[in-house]
């Protein structure tokens, strides 16, 4: 990925507790996508960068469905890039049945920070959490986070100290079958969480916006995705990890890891 992206792009992501890896699945996300962002095109795709195939609509959806595994096991992973007026992309992924009891399918959408700082995209932030909102009437929703790249450094990491003396800068691996990093910008809970908090107590979290959205929760921190590191900001989400509890989140400052052991929905009978 552009190394602009790694640092300063803004990403839009949801976690799926169903398949993905469908021809009508991907036509709903481009069409959904292009209802938001109409000015935003697609020009090339492919499973690596750089990205060398011109973007079809039909063909989109033959490389979202497409089998990328050289073993017996199935999954798919797929980009699809534009860059105007300024670098976005949307990833794809998804694993086949059977292949690892925490993995999830995925669909994740990056936009450069340009679009706020030098583009001043009108309402691209209310656009960002209108894709949200969007992403989880795909599949079963079952959790779903919007933040800035520097949001996602700050929390999806750890610091480990070697026996040298130096200092391990190590990625956090949870994913939402087992449970939470952290409350971000943006969160999504799907059914599966809101089974578990209860949708009375996901009602009563106070955040700058707390919506119900189809069978799950959208709670929303901070006006935009800069303002994320503000006290008040920080101090929210605190006290919603709180209200929520569960033993759902991670808690660096006693060593506990969450083990949810989300179950997957049964794939549909028709496929």
């Amino acid at each position: 990925m552009d190394r602009t992206m790694r640092k300063g792009s803004v990403t839009i992501s949801m976690d799926y507790n169903s398949s993905i890896r469908s021809g009508r699945t991907a036509a709903k996300f481009f069409d959904l996508f292009g209802s938001i962002f109409p000015e935003l095109k697609f020009r090339t795709m492919g499973q690596w960068e750089p990205l060398t195939k011109r973007f079809d609509l039909t063909e989109a959806a033959v490389e979202w469905e497409k089998n990328r595994s050289v073993s017996q096991s199935e999954f798919g992973d797929c980009i699809y890039q534009g860059d105007q007026p300024a670098l976005f992309y949307a990833l794809v992924n998804w694993f086949g049945p059977g292949t690892h009891r925490t993995w999830v399918d995925s669909i994740a959408v990056k936009l450069n920070e340009s679009f706020w700082t030098k583009w001043k995209a009108p309402d691209v932030t209310e656009k960002s959490v209108r894709l949200m909102k969007a992403l989880a009437t795909l599949g079963s929703p079952l959790y779903g986070r919007g933040y800035h790249q520097s949001e996602f450094e700050s929390k999806q990491f750890r610091e480990r100290v070697l026996k040298d003396g130096r200092v391990s800068r190590e990625s956090i691996s949870l994913t939402p079958r087992e449970g939470v990093v952290d409350m971000f910008w943006g969160n999504y809970f799907g059914k599966a969480y809101v089974d578990l908090f209860g949708q009375q107590t996901l009602a009563r979290v106070e955040s700058l916006r707390n919506e119900r959205v189809d069978d799950g929760f959208l709670l929303v921190f901070a006006p935009d995705p800069f303002h994320w590191n503000q006290q008040e900001v920080l101090a929210a989400e605190k006290n919603a990890k709180a209200e929520l509890n569960h033993d759902a989140f991670l808690d660096l400052s006693r060593g506990f890891q969450p083990n949810l052991n989300i179950a997957p929905e049964p794939p549909l009978e028709n496929g």
